[in-house]
């Protein structure tokens, strides 16, 4: 009964997910002003429930993925939206950009320079390309497009370079859940930009919610500086390249 209701809110996470993601198959947007706030409200629930120390920069981020949901709900009706929504998840990376350098041990074995070089440059050669790619029908939107792709780009990144300094499951979590989140504004941007069809949103959904949920396992699991055990679970860098 008590693993049931730690994880009730999870349950209604999915759900949610899961009807958000039929929406866009059938184009129902209309349904998505009741569905698309509970998603990350689920999230942020579960977190409350489950997690032993609540990190604010996490909550904060959770606060702004909210925000950018609501705005983007409305982003047909005027371009401020998708502005605000745009906005409202950069600062949503900024913050995870940060609590990514505290959910880690400082004296941990992390990647090397030429390491750091390897997974950095598939990353940097996606984000660039995919700017490459939009940069000719942007148009006032250039500047703003090209910040958050940098920011998100800086967000995966930091995400591999705990690689090291958590546990395994902390960091393989909040890494492929970052890399999810990547591959979801891949999905999208063409669709909120260049109007492409509705089953790349619904593509694009489905990684954003996956790569959640992730970010969510991850942070749940990780420990602060003072409380994590590097020699439970710890990923040594060694091993892998």
């Amino acid at each position: 009964m008590i693993i049931v209701q730690k994880r009730i809110f999870l349950f209604i996470f999915l759900v949610a997910a899961l009807a958000e993601v039929s929406i866009q198959i059938f184009n129902r947007q209309e349904l998505n002003l009741f569905v698309k706030p509970v998603i990350v409200l689920s999230l942020a629930a579960f977190y409350f429930q489950n997690s032993e120390s609540r990190n604010p920069l996490f909550l904060l981020a959770l606060f702004f993925c909210w925000l950018g949901d609501i705005f983007l709900l409305f982003d047909r009706l005027n371009e401020l939206y998708f502005m605000g929504g745009l906005g409202a998840f950069l600062i949503a990376h900024i913050l995870l950009i940060f609590l990514y350098g505290k959910l880690k041990n400082p004296s941990g074995n992390g990647l090397n320079g030429p390491q750091k070089a390897r997974v950095s440059f598939p990353v940097i050669l996606a984000g660039t390309g995919l700017i490459s790619i939009l940069y000719p029908s942007l148009g006032a939107l250039k500047i703003p497009v090209i910040i958050y792709a940098s920011a998100l780009m800086v967000m995966v990144l930091q995400s591999i370079y705990r690689f090291g300094f958590t546990t395994s499951k902390s960091f393989w979590n909040i890494s492929i859940g970052a890399l999810f989140f990547m591959l979801s504004d891949f999905a999208t941007s063409d669709q909120q930009i260049l109007s492409a069809h509705r089953q790349r949103g619904c593509i694009g959904d489905g990684h954003l919610h996956g790569g959640r949920l992730l970010y969510l396992l991850g942070c749940v699991d990780a420990r602060t500086e003072d409380q994590l055990t590097c020699s439970r679970g710890r990923v040594n860098s060694n091993s892998v390249y």
